[in-house]
C-alpha cells in the first residue's frame, strides 16, 4: 500500500536539490569562462602603426606614468602584457588617472598612427 505522504516528501526534497545543483552549475560556468584577453596587436602596431589605422581595440592595461600634459589631453605610458607603450587620452575621456591602476581601455588608431583612448574604465 502506497503512503499518501510519500509524494509531497519527495517533491520537498527534490526542489532544494535542484536549486543547489543549479547554483553549483552557475558557479562552475562563471569560473570556467576565460578572462578578457587583450585584443591589441602589440607587435604589429610597433612595426607599423599605420597598418592599424582606423581600427578600434579593447584591452586592459596598467597605467605606468604620465608623460606629458597637452592642451587637449594627456599622454601616458601603459604597461601591457607584451610591453610598454604611450597613448593619448583626450580631456573629455580622462577622469582621475592613477599610476599602478588597471583599466579597461577602448582605443582607436589615428591617421598618424597615434593610439587615442575613446573610453576607459577602472577594473
Amino acid at each position: 500500500m502506497k503512503n499518501k505522504y510519500t509524494t509531497p516528501i519527495l517533491v520537498a526534497l527534490i526542489i532544494p536539490l535542484l536549486a543547489v545543483m543549479s547554483a553549483l552549475f552557475v558557479v562552475y560556468m562563471k569560473k570556467s569562462t576565460k578572462p578578457l584577453e587583450s585584443s591589441f596587436p602589440y607587435e604589429l602596431y610597433l612595426q607599423n602603426p599605420l597598418s592599424c589605422f582606423g581600427n578600434t581595440y579593447d584591452f586592459d592595461a596598467q597605467i605606468d606614468s604620465q608623460l606629458a600634459i597637452l592642451d587637449d589631453g594627456v599622454v601616458i605610458s601603459l604597461i601591457l602584457k607584451e610591453g610598454k607603450m604611450a597613448v593619448f587620452i583626450p580631456l573629455h575621456v580622462s577622469g582621475n588617472i592613477f599610476p599602478k591602476q588597471r583599466y579597461m581601455f577602448s582605443a582607436k588608431v589615428g591617421k598618424t598612427g597615434e593610439l587615442v583612448i575613446k573610453k576607459m574604465q577602472k577594473l
